[in-house]
């Protein structure tokens, strides 16, 4: 009888909730932001992975060949939790895989702007010589809203990096 009321219990009674939300956010897998232009050799441009211990790397590529190192660095623990807090409040995973300058006939070489967290990314692209700011003043709402909270983001980890991400990869 005993067994029968716990069964029941458990079939029609929700479980306690336990919440698997951290009061302070931590990054657990590598981050990186990508700044690179569209063309025939594919993307070519300028990645900085940052890794969970804050040690990070920038280095230019050129499809997916050839990769120079440029710099590097390390992020605080407070810097850490500072792009944690950013990516989870950013709405991320909501982003679009690929939103901005999307229609190839009138962007046929975007400049290419990406945040990469593990497995999931989210890309911005622009017109060549366009910024994030410039990029956002011509969509819709909804797009320019995405385009911000991107923005938000890409500049934190661009910032944090020491990384000017106002310049299009070809100018620097």
């Amino acid at each position: 009888m005993v067994i029968f009321c716990l069964a029941y219990l458990f079939m029609w009674c929700d479980p306690p909730k336990v919440s698997t939300e951290s009061p302070t956010q931590k990054m657990t897998q590598p981050l990186v932001i990508i700044d690179a232009q569209s063309g025939v050799v594919g993307k070519a441009g300028v990645e900085t992975v940052i890794q969970p211990s804050g040690e990070w790397r920038r280095s230019r590529f050129w499809g997916t060949e050839r990769r120079e190192h440029l710099t590097s660095g390390q992020l605080s623990a407070e810097q850490l939790k500072q792009i944690a807090d950013v990516v989870g409040s950013s709405g991320f995973e909501k982003l679009p895989d690929e939103f901005g300058a999307t229609d190839p006939s009138l962007n046929p070489n975007p400049r290419y702007l990406a945040v990469k967290v593990g497995k999931v990314e989210k890309s911005l692209l622009v017109m060549p010589r366009a910024t994030i700011e410039s990029a956002a003043v011509k969509m819709n709402d909804e797009n320019r809203r995405k385009t911000e909270d991107f923005g938000r983001l890409y500049k934190l980890i661009a910032t944090l990096v020491d990384y000017d991400y106002t310049l299009p990869r070809n100018q620097k």
